[in-house]
């Protein structure tokens, strides 16, 4: 039967003048502690209680037995030690020869003048009937229903390795090649590509300045040929667009830094225009920089992947015979349309090349932070 609840009036705590009384009210004072060796109230003050709930609610009912839990917590309340019974009470009445189940609810409070406990606000269910016959004690808690055999516990799920490339970057030291990203570079998509490999240029603290050791890409400065400085060429949009989206995986993009490129002056030809300072993802290396973190010609010469080759085909600066190539720098050249380079020999040409020079190679570069 579905049970349904039922206050009862302020009268009926008239019946307990002598041991009840009201809840104190709560304050910024109130603190909880831990419980003296209390279980509740007394089972006097409860059969007290259920003796007259059957009274005045259910007078045609005869009192049997009865099951309490109690739920009881203490606080002091501006100084003043409170103990408090939340107690659910499973009573067992008969009516003629049925058995009925009654639930009761009642929060009993301990006086703490008198140490007498009475009770704050109750509520009772709808009576349930149970059968005929005779009544078991519930004196003796049931036992508990045997449980279902303990499951497995779960399979620890291992942590989720870190990914090579963070291992390697985290690692790394000045001169060392390390893989991060990927790109076509057999020369045969059909295989998807293949990973970057990079050298490490430069450290400062957590962070990595990368550029790659092979030359990955054959493309213009700037089209059409005209004045352009590295803030607006063509280059520059597509090494932090088609390039970065191509070769880094979200996870991989994350790490890369953003980087305040500076608009060097050409060591040959300071008079030049070379535009303003930009933030990039990816950029190619300045004429300085490229004489300042490579310490020799030799240490600058760079192969071209086999698909940067094969997108060769005829080129004012050949590659050598030795198969290395020349590779694209940021800064403005001798003049307005040219951009300087690196050639084949590992040389700086700060006189520079054409911007719309079709086979020039690209050496990508960037800071990565792998602590990120």
């Amino acid at each position: 039967m579905k049970k349904r609840t039922v206050w009862v009036s302020l009268l009926l705590a008239a019946l307990f003048l002598l041991t009840s009384f009201g809840c104190a009210e709560s304050s910024s004072g109130t603190q909880s502690i831990p419980l003296p060796d209390e279980d509740g109230a007394p089972d006097r003050i409860v059969r007290s209680f259920i003796s007259n709930v059957l009274k005045l609610s259910f007078s045609d009912y005869s009192y049997e037995s009865h099951q309490i839990k109690h739920d009881a917590y203490a606080q002091v309340q501006d100084g003043i030690l409170y103990i408090t019974d939340y107690a659910d009470m499973d009573v067992r009445c008969k009516k003629g020869n049925d058995l009925y189940s009654i639930d009761m609810n009642a929060v009993f409070i301990k006086n703490p003048e008198t140490d007498e406990w009475g009770f704050s606000t109750m509520s009772f269910g709808t009576p349930e009937k149970l059968g005929n016959g005779s009544v078991e004690s519930p004196s003796d808690p049931p036992s508990d229903p045997p449980s279902d055999p303990p499951s497995d516990p779960p399979t620890p799920v291992p942590p989720t390795p870190e990914p090579d490339y963070l291992a390697q970057l985290k690692n790394a030291s000045v001169g060392d090649y390390v893989t991060f990203g990927s790109y076509e570079q057999d020369n045969s998509r059909s295989n998807g590509t293949e990973a970057i490999e990079w050298l490490v240029l430069d450290k400062n603290g957590d962070k990595l300045l990368l550029i790659s050791r092979y030359g990955l890409d054959r493309q213009q400065y700037h089209t059409p040929r005209g004045e352009i400085t590295w803030e607006e060429c063509k280059l520059r949009a597509w090494l932090n667009d088609d390039f970065l989206k191509t070769a880094f995986s979200s996870d991989e993009r994350a790490i890369i830094q953003n980087t305040w490129v500076t608009a060097d002056t050409n060591p040959s030809f300071n008079d030049m225009w070379q535009g303003e300072d930009c933030t990039d993802k990816v950029f190619v290396l300045s004429a300085r920089e490229a004489r300042s973190y490579f310490k020799s010609d030799s240490a600058r010469q760079c192969k071209p992947t086999k698909y940067a080759k094969e997108l060769k085909q005829e080129s004012i600066h050949s590659d050598d015979s030795n198969g290395y190539c020349w590779w694209w720098l940021r800064s403005v050249g001798k003049y307005e349309d040219f951009a300087s380079d690196v050639l084949a020999s590992g040389e700086v040409d700060y006189w520079g090349n054409q911007v719309n020079h079709s086979y020039g190679v690209v050496r990508p570069a960037l800071w990565v932070n792998p602590w990120n």
